[in-house]
């Protein structure tokens, strides 16, 4: 399976810096999203630094931004490569059916979204330009 995988990159899949963000503070759950920092940005003809957005799947009905052990790193894995081919790397939770009724999930997402357009100069890297 690819947790050995993971356990011998763990070093190179870490010192890529990451954090996590509210992005509804309305809520006390399943609202929070992780970026992952490109270390060299591979900036767009516009100069800027493309944002990739992964919404894992699970058909809004199961699924984390967070595996339990010994899967843990696996998201972060992801956020991890794509950060290290020069992108922001942005992973969101959101609710899942049943707890919440369908279209809540994708409102989620639109929600995490837009978090993203209104608060780029919080998450932005001051030396790299974001968007």
């Amino acid at each position: 399976m690819f947790v050995p995988i993971l356990d011998e990159r763990k070093a190179e899949i870490e010192k890529i810096e990451h954090k996590t963000f509210v992005y509804d503070d309305k809520r006390s759950t399943r609202n929070e999203l992780d970026i992952y920092y490109p270390l060299n940005s591979t900036l767009t003809k516009d100069g800027k630094t493309p944002i990739l957005f992964f919404v894992y799947g699970g058909g809004y009905s199961s699924g984390s931004k967070e595996f339990p052990e010994p899967f843990s790193m696996g998201y972060r894995a992801l956020g991890s490569f794509f950060a290290q081919h020069g992108f922001i790397t942005i992973i969101p939770d959101y609710r899942l059916v049943p707890e919440v009724k369908f279209l809540a999930s994708s409102e989620d997402i639109r929600d995490a979204v837009n978090w993203i357009f209104t608060n780029v100069d919080v998450i932005a890297i001051p030396s790299i330009p974001a968007m």
